[in-house]
């Protein structure tokens, strides 16, 4: 490359920038340093002497708040090209329940999932907040053009709103968030048999499993809820002294049966999570 010009050009909307590759202009990219809805230009730095390119969304002002009603709502201008929206509540207040919504013209209004910042609950109504409680919530903002914050409750004080959208130029979508889950466990023992027992019950409530094999012969253990035999009515088979712990793809709550090929010590130590 043997020089390299910068000529600006007015591509309608958002700016744009011609970058020659020689004098002769034979060679021309357009490159586009940002879309900000207007032809107004675009804010970049620079890292030593290269130019450092800014793939940001809209840069745009807080809007400030405050519920003092059971009905009170704060709601933002267009914010269309926002990568994201925190939403901060704080000051001295008792009895404040709201609702975060969003909306594709400011008409239509739609729950809108938020993240609690300071417990990581993903949330649309926050429930009755603790007095003066000072929280966050924090989400992308991909489809939606307004978003406000609207009081259904309210006792006393004054509840401040400070919705600030931000300018992620991309979040990651996630489809589920998994919880572990929190459960009580309860033993038993199942005495080694030749012909097929039930391990665990059938039970709806059920979170988790494991069983042990504490016999002195193979245990045949099978999860579809059928008469377990050694052959070919198992779904796996437990050694002396084996475990196994069932996971997110081996789940059920059905009944849970097994078989030892032969009779002899302690039989199964099961523990069922609740």
């Amino acid at each position: 490359m043997a020089r390299s010009t910068v000529n600006r050009t007015n591509p309608g909307t958002g700016s744009a920038h011609q970058v020659r590759t020689d004098a002769s202009a034979a060679n021309m990219e357009t490159v586009v340093l940002g879309v900000d809805g207007s032809d107004s230009p675009v804010t970049v730095s620079t890292i030593g002497t290269s130019l450092a390119l800014a793939t940001v969304g809209a840069p745009y002002t807080a809007t400030s708040g405050s519920i003092t009603t059971a009905t009170s709502t704060v709601t933002t201008g267009n914010i269309g090209l926002a990568g994201n929206v925190t939403a901060y509540i704080f000051g001295t207040y008792a009895g404040v329940n709201v609702t975060f919504e969003a909306s594709p013209d400011n008409t239509n209004w739609f729950a809108w999932p938020m993240q609690n910042e300071q417990t990581g609950v993903i949330q649309s109504t926050t429930g009755v907040l603790a007095s003066n409680a000072a929280s966050s919530w924090t989400i992308d903002a991909p489809g939606f053009s307004f978003f406000r914050v609207r009081a259904t409750a309210f006792t006393s004080g004054t509840a401040s709103v400070l919705i600030a959208p931000g300018t992620y130029p991309f979040t990651t979508v996630v489809s589920a968030i998994v919880s572990p889950l929190v459960g009580t466990p309860a033993k038993a023992n199942v005495g080694a048999s030749a012909s097929s027992v039930t391990l665990r019950a059938a039970n709806a409530a059920r979170k988790g499993l494991m069983i042990s094999n504490q016999g002195t012969a193979n245990l045949y253990v099978d999860l579809t809820g059928g008469t377990a035999t050694t052959t070919t009515a198992n779904s796996f088979v437990l050694g002396v002294n084996a475990s196994w712990v069932m996971d997110s793809t081996t789940f059920t709550t059905g009944l849970v049966t097994g078989i030892w090929t032969a009779t002899g010590g302690n039989g199964a130590n099961v523990t069922e999570f609740t």
